[in-house]
C-alpha cells in the first residue's frame, strides 16, 4: 500500500444532496488531495480470477487505495446499510439523470461529494451493487470506522467513472481533489450480493 500525503481542512455540508454544474478536471498550482483515495471496479467479480465479463448490471466493483493522514474518528456502527444505500441511490440517481453534477451530502456523520465522468456519466449497475460495493468498502478495508477523507473511484467497465469523496463531516473538505489524476494503487472487490440491509 503508498502512503500519500494530504492537508486537512473543514467545510460543512448540508444534509440534502446538493446539486452543482459540472466542472472541467483541470490541474492548478495548488491543488488538496484526500487522505484516501480508492477505486471500485464494477465488472470484477470478487472471488473470480479473471475478469472477462461485460458490461452487466450485477457484477462486482474493484476498490483501490492509499492512506495519507488520520483525523477525527467516526464509528458507522448500525447506520452502515442506510449510509451506503444513501450514497448509492444520490449515485444512481444521478447516473439516471446522465448527470455529470456534482452532488454532496451530509448523513450519520459523514459527508460525501459525488461527481461522474464518461459518456454519459451513467452506468448500467444496479443501485444495490454500487450499495454492496461501498458497505463491502466501509466493512472490510475500514472496519466500521472511518477517519481519513477518501476519494473512492467506481467503475463498471464502459466509459464510466464514479468519484465519490467521502470522510467524518466534523472536518470534511468538499474541495478535496477527487477524480481521474489520482493514482490508484491497491485494491479489492465487492458490491454483487454484498449488500444485505436490515
Amino acid at each position: 500500500m503508498k502512503f500519500f500525503t494530504a492537508p486537512l481542512l473543514s467545510a460543512t455540508l448540508m444534509a440534502i444532496p446538493t446539486w452543482a454544474a459540472p466542472t472541467s478536471d483541470t490541474t492548478t498550482a495548488v491543488q488538496v488531495f484526500p487522505d484516501i483515495w480508492v477505486q471500485y471496479d464494477l465488472d470484477i467479480p470478487i472471488n473470480a480470477n479473471s475478469s472477462s465479463a461485460g458490461l452487466e448490471r450485477r457484477q462486482d466493483v474493484k476498490i483501490c487505495q492509499a492512506i495519507a493522514t488520520a483525523a477525527a474518528c467516526v464509528t458507522i456502527g448500525n447506520s452502515l446499510y442506510k449510509l451506503a444505500g444513501s450514497m448509492s441511490k444520490t449515485i444512481k440517481d444521478a447516473s439516471n439523470l446522465k448527470s455529470c453534477g456534482t452532488f454532496s451530502a451530509t448523513t450519520y456523520g459523514i459527508s460525501y461529494r459525488y461527481q461522474a465522468n464518461g459518456k454519459n456519466c451513467d452506468t448500467t449497475a444496479e443501485q444495490a451493487t454500487i450499495a454492496g460495493a461501498i458497505e463491502h468498502h466501509l466493512q472490510t478495508v475500514n472496519n466500521g470506522v472511518i477517519c481519513n477523507t477518501e476519494c473512492l473511484d467506481l467503475t463498471h467497465g464502459g466509459t464510466w467513472d464514479g468519484y465519490l469523496l467521502i470522510g467524518p463531516a466534523n472536518n470534511f473538505d468538499s474541495s478535496v481533489y477527487c477524480g481521474p489524476s489520482l493514482s490508484f494503487n491497491t485494491c479489492t472487490n465487492g458490491g454483487k450480493n454484498d449488500y444485505k440491509p436490515t
